[in-house]
């Protein structure tokens, strides 16, 4: 494959001129390369016919598929600040069946389902991602391990909810408070709610 005009070449010769040759370049069942081609008999004046294939996808976005293929390989998620740059180069990708496969591969890698159409808020940036809200609608502690890919404020809320939420057990307020975590989405919903009922 010639990377730089982003084609596979091929060449056919005297001896494989009556032979069909049939490409067919697919990434996960997604077709980005499809061609046959078929000669019957080679001009005697020629010695050989030059052929490419050019793919409907670009090297570039190819590069995006195999960063996400290499999360998903060594099973990482993705830091959430990471999404919107990968969400803005998909928005850029002209295939529109790969930037499918692509948003697709995100999927998989992550705990929020990126929205392509929708532009990124700051409640958006701010909210609390599931695997994470399914323990605070438990009123469990949270692993530190867990928040790692958190930012640094995000992080700091998590910290004194779980030195909160073990004094929550000693309140006898603690199913009030479990009703107002159940109904939080924002890492500032959270610490308004740890800083109400402290």
């Amino acid at each position: 494959m010639d990377t730089l005009t982003n084609t596979y070449n091929l060449q056919y010769t005297k001896n494989n001129c009556n032979e069909d040759i049939a490409f067919n370049v697919s990434i996960e069942g997604c077709t980005i390369g499809e061609r046959i081609f078929s000669y019957q008999g080679l001009d005697d004046t020629k010695e050989a016919i030059k052929e490419e294939l050019k793919l409907s996808v670009s090297s570039i976005d190819l590069r995006i598929y195999e960063e996400l293929a290499w999360y998903v390989s060594v099973n990482q998620q993705v830091a959430e600040a990471k999404y919107p740059k990968y969400i803005d180069r998909i928005k850029s990708v002209k295939d529109e069946n790969f930037a499918a496969l692509l948003i697709k591969k995100l999927k998989t890698i992550g705990t929020i389902e990126p929205q392509v159409e929708k532009k990124s808020t700051k409640e958006d940036n701010d909210a609390i991602p599931a695997a994470i809200k399914k323990d605070i609608m438990m009123t469990r502690p949270i692993s530190m391990l867990m928040a790692k890919s958190l930012n640094t404020e995000h992080r700091h809320i998590i910290f004194d909810y779980n030195h909160w939420i073990v004094d929550v057990y000693r309140n006898d307020r603690r199913d009030i408070i479990r009703k107002r975590l159940a109904s939080c989405r924002t890492f500032t919903d959270l610490r308004h709610i740890i800083r109400k009922y402290a």
